[in-house]
């Protein structure tokens, strides 16, 4: 999802990435500071942002990972920074993805990915 402003995402690439069941969900804060949970599918995501990125420069990098593998499941945290361009010293977000993947033992599958920044 990371590229410059007016770049177009690959978003069959991103859709193909996802199980057919896949979710994302960030945990955001409400009007009154609760944290809720806003949930999509990949196609939501794509539709609900491909008009931010079509005006706004978006790059994110992983800058810490733990992976834990139990059979065909990996659960991986992900913790990363988002910039509104490359060699911006300090990122606006950073925060941690929680992905959960499977194998149907020809490939891996993303199942969910849960994100909060700060």
């Amino acid at each position: 999802i990371s590229g410059p402003a007016g770049k177009p995402r690959d978003w069959t690439r991103f859709k193909s990435l996802f199980s057919p069941k896949g979710t994302l969900a960030a945990v955001v804060k409400g009007k009154d500071g609760k944290p809720f949970l806003a949930t999509m599918t990949p196609d939501g995501y794509a539709t609900g942002n491909a008009p931010y990125f079509e005006k706004n420069s978006f790059f994110e990098k992983e800058t810490k990972r733990k992976t834990m593998k139990a059979m065909d499941i990996v659960h991986v945290f992900s913790d990363y920074e988002s910039r509104k361009a490359v060699e911006d010293k300090k990122p606006f977000e950073s925060g941690t993805n929680a992905i959960q993947m499977y194998s149907d033992g020809t490939r891996w599958y993303i199942h969910s990915i849960l994100w909060q920044g700060n």
